[in-house]
């Protein structure tokens, strides 16, 4: 699976990379905060996103009827 990672904390985001590695998950980006997480042409190609629960990103944005995610700067 291609996954596409936001996260503030260094060292749980490179852990959590390490992790998704060894379940043989291919990290295709991996970033600080939602707003680059959704910016980077990377993120385009993954099968999953993964980001905070507690960032303004974690509001149900994705529209379940179109199959999009938001554009940058859409909450």
């Amino acid at each position: 699976m291609r996954v596409a990672i936001a996260e503030d904390g260094a060292l749980f985001r490179e852990g959590l990379v390490m992790l998704l590695d060894a379940a043989g998950h291919e990290v295709v980006t991996c970033v600080a905060d939602g707003d680059t997480l959704f910016e980077a042409p990377e993120t385009s190609t993954a099968d999953v996103a993964v980001w905070p629960g507690s960032s303004p990103w974690s509001t149900p944005s994705w529209s379940a009827d179109t199959g999009c995610w938001p554009g940058p700067g859409s909450r």
